[in-house]
Order: structure tokens, then C-alpha cells, then sequence
């Protein structure tokens, strides 16, 4: 490096034209993930590679090495064979400089771990994307909140995108990306639910604000509103009564009861009266003309009758139980529970509770034992929301048996498995979100098939037409910061969009905040000979 000049020629012709991503690892990182954080960077510099248009401005923590050498020993080849091949191959600039202002002024976003160094990025409104150790796929992760089968399709919407999607049962391909006319395309968790209503499908509200229908005859859509958006999910629960559609609250205090037919608000009912807000558990029972609904994390059970539209408020005699759902089976009602590797049989007539004998001692006691449960031929079937065993419950024995394994994957052990299941004709459909697949049981014949969604290369680059900037909740208190994950928030749907970008924005008294005369000599000296 030349002694008047900050920034040397040959990374001037590196970055000539193109967009910088500047790369920051932490020792932090190391030290937690070890040899998953070396595999990590391998991975993302693999993924720079393919994209010659971006730059990759890699600037590790100064005592990176030296924590290698000193801590984790074992990794120190593999560390110095990777630095090593990240230079021979050009993958990018590696900055083992002093001047961290220098690297910020002239990169155009941010990728890697948190630390003090995000804040700077943050003053002077350029993206963020936190690195995410954990992440070495590029399969496009749907999370599947919910889905509902219609017109030999089956339909499903996403936490990932404000999209409706359409897939055929038979072949598992997406048929259909429908863009939906109101939010944000990639805001998260606009709509939870999905329900099939004669000819309509009716997507409930989760931080969106609009009960929204489509028409699949006319194919087209419309809205109610029915609040502001919200950081957390409105509505799971519902049941459909006489084509009324009744939607229990999640984080909200009304049920509401949509006439799906005539599209309107038959009417709002609170059901808690305080300021806090009222969560009814998604797992609920449905004995027309009464819902039953546990509050979530306590010990009642909400019974609502369709018919007069009025509740009542059940305690179970337990105090110490929290409940996350139920289920009426025969003349008893199951009821699961959070954080208690426990399934209860709870008779209503005399309000007495008794175990359920059958699951598993080992069976781990996450937040909620199961993500959903179905009713197939009287029996029971119960799929795990953090855990890798399906249960079925035999009615004539009254007793739970292991029914179904589920794979083992690698990670913290709070990931989520099944989302959602439904039967669906002969079949049990049910989403395992950890593994990005259906899995789809005939109990019948005792037939267990898994599935991953097919979506063709048109269709998979027609998702990424839209950017991760188009955010309508983007502002200046709220800077561009995103945690990279399986959806649409990935590093290469990133890389994408920040190369397609014409200018970061900038404010230039937040310039300011990492000195300006440091910025304006660098940004002069790069576009220079």
C-alpha cells in the first residue's frame, strides 16, 4: 500500500463498477460455533463467488487468529488453508487493516455477526443482514402457517411472503404464485389462516390487518379491514359455522364472526374486558354448535356457542397446569399442555381431570408438546411441534402408542417440526417445517410418504423479483437491519438485491457519526487514479 494513498490500486480495480458487501466475523462467533462457524464462511464464500458483480470486503477480528491459535488449536490449519484459498482464488478483498472507517464508507451493506460495528452501519442507513451459523441450504423454506384443500388444489399461505400459494396434492409442484393486492409482497405473517369457504378462499388476518377473500371463480380479491398491523399474530384459531367464518383471537381480545358469502362483519365480541390482550391456543375442538378453546399458558377453557353467540369461562381444577389445546373423544375431552410432558383427560360434566397413560417419559417437554392434532377414523394423531415422534391415540383402548418417527436434524432443539396437519380424503396431510416437506400418512394401509414442494426455475426467479428494500415498514427509525434466514430474507436473495441497487441511501449529516472527513477522503480516493 502506498503511503499517500488509504486505499491501494488493486482493490480499486476489484470494486471498479461493482457493489461492496462488507463481511465482518467476530470472535464471538468462533469461539460458540467453532468448527460450524469455519464451514459457515466456507459456505459464504462459495456464495460470493457466484456473483462476480458483487464484491465480498471480508475483514475478520483482528484477534481472530491469535483466539484460533490460543483457544481452539485444532481449527488453526483449517482456518489458515481457508484465509489462504480466499486469497489465491480472488473470492474477495480481505481487509487486515486497522481502519474500520474505511470499509464502511466505501461498502454499500453489511453481512455478518452483530457487533459495535452494525451501529455505524445503522447511522449512516445502510443495510444489515446478520449472519445466521446455522444456515448452509439455498432451498427455498416455505414455513407454512397454514393451509386448506380447494378445487383439487391445495392452497397454503407462507410467514415468509405475502403470496398465495397453490400446489398440486399429486405431484407436490407449485401450480401458482398469486400476489396478494394488499400489504407489503414480503412482509412477514400478513396472513395466518386459510379457509375454504363454497367458492372462496378466505385468508385470516396474522399481523396484517385484513380478513381477505379470493374468488375463485371471478379470481380476484377483496378486503375488510379490521384493525392496524401488528408485530404479533391477530387471530389462529377458527371454525366455519353456516359459512360464518369465527376467528379467535391470538393477540387481540375479540372473536369475530365474518360472513364469508355476503363478505361483511356479522359482529365482534370482546372476551376479555382488561388491556392485555387474550391468546386462544390454535388447537381447538368443534361440537356444533359449541367451540371449546383453551387460553393460552393458563388453566380455563373458553365454550362458545355458535347458536345463541355467547361463552362461558371453564378452570380447571388444576391450578398448576397451562394448557395449549383440546379435543373431544367420546364422552372426555384431551386437553395438552405446556411445558409438562402430560396429556390430560378432562370430563366437563363432573370438571375432574385425570393423565393420559401412554407418552413417552423421554418425550421432551418443549413449550407446547404438539403443533396440531387430527381426527382420522375415530382415532387421534398427534404431531409434535418440537419434537420427533408422531403419537396416535387408539379410542378403543383409550391409550397413546408411538405411531410415526420423524427424522433428526441437527440444530438447538427448539426448532419446530409440524405446523399444520389436516386430513384430506384418505390421506393425513401435515407441513414439517424443520424438514421443508410434507409428510403425508394413509393410516389405513399404514403408508408413510414425504414430499418437497417443486417449484420450477421460472417460478423460483419470479421470487426473486422482489427485493428485501421493499419493506413499507422501512423508515429512518427503523434502518434496514434483517436476520438472514430460509426464506426470502437469504444471503444470495441479498446479494441479488444489492446489486441491482442504484444507490444506498445516505444521509449526509449521519455521515457524520464515523467521521467526515475520514468519509469523504476514502469515497474521493476509491473513485480516483
Amino acid at each position: 500500500m502506498e503511503t499517500d494513498k488509504i486505499f491501494p490500486d488493486n482493490w480499486k480495480e476489484m470494486i471498479q463498477g461493482k457493489k461492496v458487501i462488507f463481511y465482518n466475523t467476530s470472535v464471538g462467533s468462533l469461539l460458540s460455533g467453532r468448527e460450524k462457524h469455519i464451514k459457515k464462511m466456507k459456505w459464504v464464500f462459495d456464495i460470493f463467488r457466484q456473483y462476480p458483480e458483487v464484491v465480498l470486503w471480508w475483514r475478520p477480528h483482528p484477534l481472530e487468529l491469535s483466539t484460533i491459535e490460543s483457544m481452539v488449536p485444532q481449527l488453526t490449519k483449517q482456518y489458515i488453508d481457508m484465509r489462504k484459498q480466499y486469497q489465491e482464488n480472488q473470492i474477495g478483498i480481505l481487509d487486515e487493516s486497522t481502519d474500520l472507517h474505511r470499509a464502511i464508507a466505501i461498502s454499500d451493506a453489511y453481512y455478518g455477526d452483530w457487533s459495535s460495528v452494525v451501529q455505524l452501519y445503522k447511522a449512516v442507513k445502510k443495510p444489515v443482514l446478520f449472519k445466521n451459523t446455522a444456515i448452509l441450504e439455498e432451498d427455498l423454506f416455505y414455513h407454512i402457517t397454514d393451509f386448506v384443500h380447494a378445487d383439487n388444489k391445495i392452497w397454503f399461505v407462507s410467514a415468509i411472503m405475502n403470496v398465495l400459494f397453490v400446489m398440486n396434492p399429486d405431484t407436490f409442484e407449485l401450480v401458482e404464485m398469486i400476489k396478494i393486492p394488499y400489504g407489503t409482497v414480503l412482509k412477514k405473517y400478513m396472513s395466518y389462516g386459510i379457509v375454504n369457504v363454497q367458492n372462496y378462499i378466505v385468508l385470516l388476518p396474522g399481523c396484517g390487518k385484513w380478513i381477505i377473500r379470493f374468488d375463485l371463480n371471478e379470481r380476484k380479491f377483496d378486503q375488510i379491514e379490521i384493525g392496524p398491523n401488528t408485530e404479533c399474530i391477530k387471530f389462529g384459531a377458527y371454525t366455519v359455522y353456516k359459512d360464518c367464518l369465527y376467528m379467535l383471537p391470538a393477540f387481540d381480545n375479540r372473536l369475530i364472526k365474518y360472513d364469508v358469502i355476503h363478505h361483511k362483519i356479522i359482529y365482534e365480541k370482546e372476551l376479555r374486558k382488561e388491556k392485555n390482550t387474550l391468546f386462544l391456543e390454535i388447537s381447538i375442538d368443534v361440537s356444533v354448535p359449541y367451540i371449546y378453546a383453551v387460553e393460552s399458558n393458563s388453566n380455563f377453557i373458553y365454550k362458545y356457542d355458535m347458536q345463541k353467540d355467547t361463552y362461558e369461562k371453564i378452570q380447571i381444577p388444576r391450578e398448576e397446569i397451562h394448557l395449549s389445546g383440546i379435543k373431544k373423544v367420546k364422552d372426555f375431552f384431551i386437553l395438552t399442555l405446556v411445558h409438562r410432558n402430560e396429556i390430560l383427560l378432562w370430563n366437563e360434566q363432573t370438571n375432574q381431570v385425570w393423565s393420559l397413560e401412554g407418552l413417552q417419559k423421554e418425550y421432551p417437554a418443549k413449550y407446547r408438546l404438539f403443533g396440531d392434532f387430527v381426527t382420522y377414523n375415530d382415532d387421534v394423531y398427534f404431531f409434535p411441534e418440537q419434537a420427533d415422534r408422531v403419537y396416535k391415540l387408539n379410542i378403543t383402548h383409550m391409550v397413546l402408542e408411538p405411531y410415526l418417527g420423524i427424522e433428526k436434524k441437527e440444530g438447538t432443539g427448539d426448532e419446530t417440526y409440524f405446523t399444520r396437519a389436516k386430513s384430506i380424503g384418505d390421506w393425513i396431510f401435515a407441513f414439517d417445517s424443520l424438514h421443508n416437506q410434507w409428510v403425508i400418512v394413509n393410516p389405513n394401509e399404514n403408508i408413510v410418504q414425504k414430499h418437497s414442494i417443486i417449484m420450477q426455475d421460472k417460478m423460483f426467479d419470479e421470487t426473486f423479483r422482489y427485493s428485501i428494500f421493499d419493506r413499507e415498514e422501512t423508515s429512518d427509525e427503523d434502518p434496514e437491519v434483517w436476520e438472514e434466514d430460509r426464506g426470502f430474507y437469504a444471503l444470495r436473495h441479498y446479494i441479488k438485491d444489492v446489486a441491482r441497487q442504484n444507490t444506498i441511501r445516505q444521509n449526509p449529516e449521519q455521515k457524520n457519526s464515523i467521521g467526515k472527513k475520514i468519509y469523504e477522503a476514502v469515497a474521493e480516493d476509491a473513485v480516483m487514479g
